[in-house]
Order: C-alpha cells, then structure tokens, then sequence
C-alpha cells in the first residue's frame, strides 16, 4: 500500500467554519482503514473504513486558531500498518480589521498633488482598497493588495471642496470596512485667498443687502420732503414759470423770554417774576381771584 495523501477543497478557513479533509491511496487492497490526527491528537471520526477503492472524507468545524492544524492521514490494510501522509495545514482566512487612512502632511494648495495611503493591519490577503471622498469614489477606484502593504491613492487637490473628508474602504472574503474621515487643511498661506472665495449664493445675499439702503433710502428721502408742512418753507419763484413755485426752508431763532414784575394785592402780596408769554394768563388768573 502506498503512503496516502491529503487535501482540502480549500486551505483557507475562518473561525468556526466546517471543514472537509480527505485521505486516500493510490494502492492497496482493500478495505483500508483511515485516520485522522491534528499533532498526536485522534480527529472525530477515529476511522473511516473504505472499501471500494474511494477516498476518505473527515468532516469537522474549526473552532480556535490552535485547530488550524497540522494534519495528518494514517492509511492501513492487513498488510500494511500505520503509513502518514504529509502533513496539511489551514491557513486562517480573517476578516479585514477597520482600515487607517493616513498622509505625510495634512496642510495642501490648491492644484497640489497629495498622496494618501491606507492599510489594514489584519485581514487575509489579497484586501482591496477603495477611496472615497464624500460618497463619491476618487480614481483610481480600488487598489487590491496581495503583498500586505498599504495601498496609495495620487489625486490633485483642484479646489476647496477636495480638502475633504475621505474615508476608505477595506474588504477581503468579508464584508468591507471604512475607515474615520480624514480632511486636509488650507496652507497657511493661502488661507488669505480662501477668504475670497465665497459661494455664489453668499455673493448674491450681500449684492441685495447692499441695493436695499440705495434702492429705499433715496424713496424714504423723498417722501419725507413731499409730507413737510409748508408752514415751515417760504415760497419762491421758480425759473421758466411764473405758476410754479418752490418751498426754501426758514431757520426758527431761537426766542428769548423777556420777563417783568408784576405786583398784585391780596391777603399776601406777592411779587411774582413771569415771562411777558405769560403775563396776560397770570394776570387774568388775578383778576378772577379778586
């Protein structure tokens, strides 16, 4: 009989999923008798007895990292005792860990190019990177990494909108993950000329907060000229017609109050000091008393 062999419809494996390994010689007669050892450890099933020429099949669940392996396949008859296969070993097919977006400098100008790079720090290979600003994808779209390195994304910073944020995206066998946002920041330097660079609806705003003081106060101005008395303006003529006639304002002097002494008899006589404007009230006020 000759040595078995071993194998697997696939060497990768994630925690807790079920397995098949199968043994099985090329000679020998039959029955045969297979077994299954992870170390020195006997696999469950202990045995699978062939007797039809056919291979061997060991179902089983990987549950820890320590049963990746190594396993090995005992094939014996009555003729022949304990022969191993080689030994086989899973490899660990692991999800990809939340990726880490990152650049050699955060400061950037406008129409300068950058470069930012992402990684995963675990996760079976090969992991494809995707780079995102916004919802929107920035070429190129994906870089896929079979050497375990981080993936690098060259793109322009063409206005301020392409400051940020971005995020990328990681996936292997497993569903993606995305990284926390990243945003550049305006070189110090040029953050004088982003002060000029407003938004066109800012633009349109300031225009109608300026026209509204242009457009009213002048209406204002002239209404109230239109709603002065003309008490107040003397009238003059008015060059080329002799019915029209225009209102010039008079400066009112102020009036200084003049004040006499008026003696009345009564009871009490009292010498009183009132301004002439009121002499003639006072006065009456006297006479009806007396």
């Amino acid at each position: 009989m000759s040595c078995p062999t071993i194998s697997s419809p696939s060497t990768e494996v994630a925690i807790g999923e079920n397995v098949t390994l199968k043994c099985s010689s090329e000679t020998g007669s039959l029955p045969i008798n297979y077994t299954l050892y992870k170390g020195i450890d006997r696999v469950l099933p202990p045995a699978s007895k062939n007797k039809k020429g056919e291979e061997a099949a060991f179902h089983f669940t990987i549950n820890s990292i320590s049963e990746l392996g190594e396993y090995k396949c005992k094939a014996e008859n009555k003729f022949n005792k304990n022969k191993y296969s080689l030994g086989f070993n899973f490899t660990l097919r692991e999800p990809v860990s939340q990726p880490m977006v990152n650049c050699s400098s955060t400061e950037v100008r406008i129409g300068e190019n950058v470069t930012l790079s992402c990684f995963s720090r675990t996760g079976s290979l090969p992991i494809t990177y995707t780079l995102y600003r916004g919802k929107e994808r920035v070429q190129p779209p994906a870089s896929k990494n079979k050497s375990g390195e981080a993936a690098e994304f060259h793109f322009p910073i063409n206005s301020i909108s392409g400051l940020g944020e971005y995020k990328c995206k990681a996936e292997n066998f497993s569903k993606g993950k995305y990284s926390l946002g990243f945003n550049f920041t305006m070189r110090g330097e040029d953050n004088n000329l982003a002060v000029f660079v407003v938004p066109p609806l800012l633009l349109l705003l300031l225009a109608v907060v300026l026209a509204v003081p242009l457009l009213i106060l002048p209406r204002c101005k002239t209404r109230k000229l239109r709603d002065i008395s003309p008490t107040g303006f003397v009238p003059t003529s008015y060059p080329g017609s002799e019915n029209d006639v225009t209102y010039a304002e008079i400066a009112h002097e102020e009036v200084q109050e003049e004040y006499v002494n008026l003696e009345f008899s009564n009871e009490k006589e009292k010498v009183r000091k009132v301004s002439l404007r009121d002499a003639t009230t006072v006065a009456y006020s006297e006479v009806i008393i007396r």
